[in-house]
């Protein structure tokens, strides 16, 4: 396998979760290089994610997805879950009508539930939300209907967060 070369900065938190975790905060010191540390723990942050990732069915997961287009969502992890994302969910529902375009009649018990989410559960939203809007969603060839209206988004909301919770719904889009 090639391995792909990056030239990073570490900030302090970077820096202390690396020496805690290098022999004597050196990395000529054992069998782990600060690059295989890094990779570690970014597996381990992935497998954290798709672990963590709440069933929650597609038209939530873009009403979610709209809500956190254009949000920072880089700050101190706390701050990030707490005070971002079940409010930020509240406000363009609330405000937007983000809801009703999404065919989220339930918004506020969609908001409760982020709310109540584990940190993981609540991180693991943040990244599917920061993977949405990174990545060059291509509409998927599921036609819209009455029933699901939002079909074309299936494939590429699933890619992200994995098994939907009306997938079993609509048996015929599942790829």
């Amino acid at each position: 396998m090639t391995h792909k070369r990056y030239s990073i900065y570490a900030n302090a938190t970077l820096d202390r979760v690396l020496a805690e975790r290098l022999p004597h905060g050196d990395p000529e010191g054992g069998a782990r290089s600060r690059s295989a540390t890094i990779t570690y723990m970014a597996d381990r942050y992935a497998e954290t994610c798709r672990r963590s990732m709440p069933l929650l069915s597609l038209q939530s997961w873009l009403l979610i997805f709209d809500a956190m287009n254009g949000c920072y969502t880089w700050d101190h992890p706390g701050a990030a879950t707490s005070g971002l994302l079940a409010p930020n969910v509240h406000d363009a529902c609330d405000l937007d009508g983000t809801g009703d375009k999404w065919g989220v009649t339930d918004w506020r018990a969609l908001v409760a539930n982020l709310a109540s989410l584990p940190f993981a559960a609540q991180i693991a939203v943040l990244d599917a939300a920061e993977r949405f809007w990174a990545m060059d969603v291509q509409q998927g060839e599921d036609e819209p209907s009455a029933a699901d209206p939002f079909a074309h988004w299936r494939a590429a909301v699933r890619n992200i967060v994995g098994k939907l919770a009306d997938d079993n719904m609509h048996r015929s889009s599942i790829n």
